[in-house]
């Protein structure tokens, strides 16, 4: 985690500081988890609704961080529902970082919840673009169930018969 800028202090007056205490502190770490072949991620978490004092909070600060911290084991997830809040313009980025990217969740904007619930980000989209870039790893679920858990992941069968059916149609 990141940190937050303390409470009553001026984000611009301490950024550098933290900012160079988060990097000395992903290098240490990095070390010590590429003794053991691990792959540790950094989270730009919104600060408009989730957490207003949380220091990393964009996918340029992240990546900018990531290229100053130079370990190719430490990389970015990619939580779609701070990406759309603090910029948006997810092809764009995720094109952008996709390189960077260690790991990837799902919720839809603005209430948090599903992914084929009402809201800004259609995931179809998303997920097709994530095929197409060849993204190998797991799509982790960090979202509100709007009813019963279990209901709630009908959307991850009607996504699997999709792929499906575009895999028959290939």
């Amino acid at each position: 985690m990141a940190g937050r800028v303390p409470e009553g202090i001026d984000r611009a007056s301490i950024e550098k500081e933290m900012e160079e205490t988060f990097i000395e502190n992903l290098r240490y770490a990095a070390d010590i988890l590429d003794q053991n072949g691990i792959v540790g991620l950094i989270e730009p978490i919104n600060c408009r609704i989730s957490e207003p004092r949380y220091f990393l909070n964009t996918p340029h600060q992240g990546a900018s961080i990531l290229q100053k911290v130079g370990r190719p084991n430490v990389k970015m997830q990619m939580d779609l529902y701070h990406w759309q809040i603090m910029d948006g313009n997810l092809t764009e980025n995720i094109k952008k970082y996709f390189p960077l990217i260690g790991h990837v969740q799902v919720a839809q904007v603005p209430h948090r919840n599903e992914p084929d619930s009402p809201g800004e980000l259609h995931f179809p989209y998303l997920y097709d673009l994530l095929q197409g870039l060849r993204y190998q790893g797991y799509i982790g679920c960090e979202y509100k169930p709007q009813g019963d858990t279990t209901a709630g992941l009908g959307w991850m069968e009607t996504y699997r018969r999709r792929c499906e059916d575009r895999d028959t149609a290939e």
